[in-house]
């Protein structure tokens, strides 16, 4: 059997059998080289279901340590897909700090991983209005951009990928694009971020305002029934 194969048919919702299904739990753990194992957790992942069981056998690949140079990083990337991806676990809520700690990494090893993470984390906040993330990603954005001096800066066209699926959906993979100086920021993409993100925090602002005034209320009761 061939696990290149067998990852083949099941992108494409081919049935596999129960031999074929077996043969990616054993290659997990018993495979020829670290291309296999990423081909093997993405097929676990197609073929198996996110169970307790499951969902502990991928995130125990997001400790790996590859026998190939950059492999760590490349197995990381398809665990934290496989439990995040909505094609495949849909379980981003769950990671959502640890998604969190890839995005603000500052290391060439975790290049792919950052690629998922941000790209998770876009897919998440366009389904789920998460302010706080929402902020969060766009505070990175920010300090990113200025430190920015010129060229291409890979991380810095992750974020801001992320920050227009944030806003305007998965449409935006399509595209083709990098930051090569300030001006290429989408300005509109901006203004809306900051508008949802100022809308929030004077939201949370007016319910503290209006907690503090039922605790000084709920005080002032409770000293008049003393007296």
């Amino acid at each position: 059997m061939d696990i290149e194969n067998i990852l083949y048919k099941l992108k494409f919702d081919e049935a596999i059998s129960d031999d074929e299904r077996e043969f990616i739990k054993k290659t997990l753990f018993c495979h020829r080289n670290d291309e296999e194992l990423n081909r093997a957790i993405r097929a676990f992942g197609f073929a198996y279901p996110p169970s307790g069981e499951n969902i502990k056998i991928i995130e125990d690949f997001l400790q790996y340590k590859a026998t190939e140079i950059g492999f760590d990083d490349i197995v990381r990337a398809s665990a934290i897909n496989v439990l995040c991806r909505p094609w495949w676990w849909g379980l981003s809520k769950d990671y959502l700090t640890l998604l969190k700690e890839y995005a603000s990494e500052n290391s060439d090893e975790w290049y792919e991983t950052q690629i998922a993470a941000f790209s998770i984390l876009g897919e998440y906040l366009y389904n789920s209005q998460d302010v706080e993330t929402l902020q969060f990603v766009y505070d990175l954005f920010e300090e990113r951009l200025s430190l920015y001096k010129m060229g291409t800066d890979v991380t810095l066209d992750m974020m801001y990928r992320c920050l227009k699926e944030a806003v305007y959906g998965p449409v935006v993979l399509i595209e083709n694009y990098h930051i090569l100086s300030p001006k290429d920021i989408d300005q509109n993409l901006i203004f809306q971020i900051r508008n949802i993100l100022h809308k929030y925090q004077s939201a949370n602002e007016a319910w503290k305002n209006c907690q503090s005034v039922a605790a000084v209320r709920g005080a002032g009761e409770s000293g008049d029934r003393l007296l």
